[in-house]
């Protein structure tokens, strides 16, 4: 891990994402958010991961998301969150 990674909680992710905490909460239990690390009681997540979170769920149209084609720029099969 790269002494330079930067770490948010929950606030800072949701402001990040332009999301609700409540929605990052959701999907912690879920698992279909983005990744995050628990330190002691504390939820962190790295900006990168977070900006990789929003990466993989760009699309080009809104029929790429209503049909569950693959994001825009991305191929067919490809599922960050699976890591």
């Amino acid at each position: 891990m790269s002494a330079t990674s930067r770490y948010t909680n929950t606030r800072g992710a949701a402001e990040h994402l332009a999301c609700s905490t409540s929605y990052l909460e959701k999907c912690r239990v879920t698992g279909s958010g983005p990744r995050f690390h628990k330190i002691g009681k504390a939820v962190r997540y790295k900006i990168e991961e977070l900006d990789a979170f929003a990466r993989a769920r760009e699309h080009g149209s809104t029929s790429e998301y209503a049909h569950g084609l693959p994001a825009a720029g991305r191929t067919e099969g490809t599922n960050d969150a699976s890591r």
